[in-house]
């Protein structure tokens, strides 16, 4: 097991050593972490796509159960990863050391660049989405910019994510505690919006009545493109995994923290879509873009609606602090390894947390929120992270050529099946997504490529 460094001992309010993060967060602010990115905008938002892509009842749960399996098969693979090296930075570490110094650069990138700031820019839209159920306007166009209308609500979008950026300044500890206490109360929400469309569903629900598929109900395409949609909302589990470098007792801290987060945040899911068909019928969910708030208005009425959209709100936001504290440690260790600007690898030397590279992320987000849609952006995260999913798990098959005698406090279940399917499915997923939405993913994958002049000069210019 891994002993704790001198910053482990640290309280809150004293001044930590120089450049380096504190070990500040311990099992129950690193489930908190785990579920708390998860139970965020995505749940909400998502059943609507689910439903039309998938194009029944029947296809749209089973994509719900195939994302979340497929995520836990990740997440068992990449614990091995996480724990042997509980680094900030996650991929950037295992891609570096295990396939070489470029692809972990590449994920460096991509992560600094990319999908960290389109997560963040896709949690901010799923805000607005919520706030224009209760108000509509906030969706009215203000001023148009070359191709894009600017909204009301992508202005707002921006400011929330430069509040909360200010909000992860705060030292790791504190942080953590506030996110124990934003995921309780979003757990008790979604287990009350459950219990409401369950219990008072008259069953006029898609569950209650034999319905007919439409579109492309069972189709090969239509099916991954609704597993897609679905692994948006489970992308937390990786979070954690960027914090290695300030979890207490990371090797045995994390596996549980992230099985436990993982496994009961993909029942509650499914539970929510239950829920969903049991009170709307399957063109209610698939016309929607509020399933959810029009289940409860449909079972309560819409003052209820109204309040539970306001908890829905809330929920974004800590999912939204969540993914702030993590992605912010990607670009801080591009930065302590002089692929960044120094000055994003700042550390406030008071509070521990990697001030420079907050910045560099919201500044990054709030510029793309105003250039997309919620779903757009959610398609630019999910393809640009299973890409390199599937590198990840390759760099733990080399890794065990490579380094035999690594410390491995958790290892890689069903080794090496297991991966090797994974790495399979994140191939065809990638695949499947760059066909159905190739503007988004060319983009993604231009950005990705952008990197590499970037490297090929830091390099050059260390060599000179």
């Amino acid at each position: 097991m891994y002993s704790l460094s001198r910053q482990d001992a640290m309280t809150v309010g004293q001044v930590v050593p120089k450049g380096e993060l504190v070990r500040g967060l311990g099992l129950s602010s690193s489930t908190a972490i785990v579920v708390g990115t998860m139970i965020g905008t995505g749940i909400f938002l998502k059943p609507s796509e689910v439903a039309r892509e998938a194009g029944s009842v029947e296809w749209a749960l089973v994509a719900w159960v195939v994302g979340g399996a497929l995520t836990l098969l990740g997440a068992l693979s990449y614990l091995e990863l996480g724990t042997a090296m509980p680094e900030a930075g996650a991929d950037y570490a295992y891609l570096s050391r295990g396939i070489g110094p470029a692809w972990g650069f590449l994920y460096g990138w991509k992560g600094s660049v990319v999908s960290g700031p389109a997560s963040i820019a896709a949690g901010a839209s799923g805000c607005i989405l919520f706030l224009g159920y209760l108000w509509p306007a906030v969706v009215a166009p203000v001023a148009r910019l070359g191709p894009w209308d600017m909204t009301w609500g992508q202005l707002l979008a921006a400011a929330i994510i430069l509040t909360l950026a200010l909000v992860n300044l705060f030292p790791v500890r504190t942080v953590g505690r506030v996110q124990v206490v934003l995921t309780s109360f979003k757990v008790i929400s979604l287990v009350a919006v459950i219990g409401l469309g369950l219990l008072l569903s008259q069953r006029g629900g898609a569950l209650h009545q034999p319905v007919a598929p439409t579109g492309d109900a069972g189709s090969y395409r239509g099916f991954i493109a609704a597993v897609a949609a679905c692994l948006w909302t489970y992308s937390g589990w990786h979070t954690l995994l960027r914090l290695g470098s300030e979890i207490k007792d990371p090797g045995r801290t994390m596996p549980q923290a992230v099985v436990a987060g993982l496994v009961g945040t993909a029942a509650l899911f499914l539970l929510v879509n239950v829920a969903c068909f049991s009170v709307l019928s399957l063109a209610d969910v698939q016309g929607s873009s509020h399933a959810v708030s029009d289940m409860l208005e449909r079972v309560t009425g819409r003052s209820v609606a109204g309040v539970l959209t306001v908890v829905m709100i809330v929920s974004a936001l800590g999912s939204l602090t969540a993914s702030f504290l993590a992605s912010g440690r990607i670009p801080y260790a591009m930065a302590r390894d002089g692929y960044l600007p120094k000055s994003v690898g700042w550390v406030n030397p008071r509070s521990g947390a990697p001030s420079g590279a907050v910045a560099w992320k919201a500044a990054l987000a709030a510029c793309l929120v105003m250039t997309g849609t919620f779903e757009d952006l959610s398609a630019l995260f999910v393809f640009s992270q299973w890409l390199f999913y599937a590198l990840g798990i390759i760099a733990l098959f080399r890794l065990r050529r490579l380094e035999p005698d690594l410390p491995r406090p958790v290892r890689a279940w069903g080794y090496p099946v297991a991966p090797g399917i994974f790495v399979v499915l994140s191939v065809i997923l990638t695949v499947s997504i760059l066909v159905d939405r190739p503007v988004r993913s060319l983009l993604g994958l231009a950005l990705i490529a952008a990197g590499l002049p970037v490297y090929y000069y830091t390099v050059r210019r260390r060599r000179l």
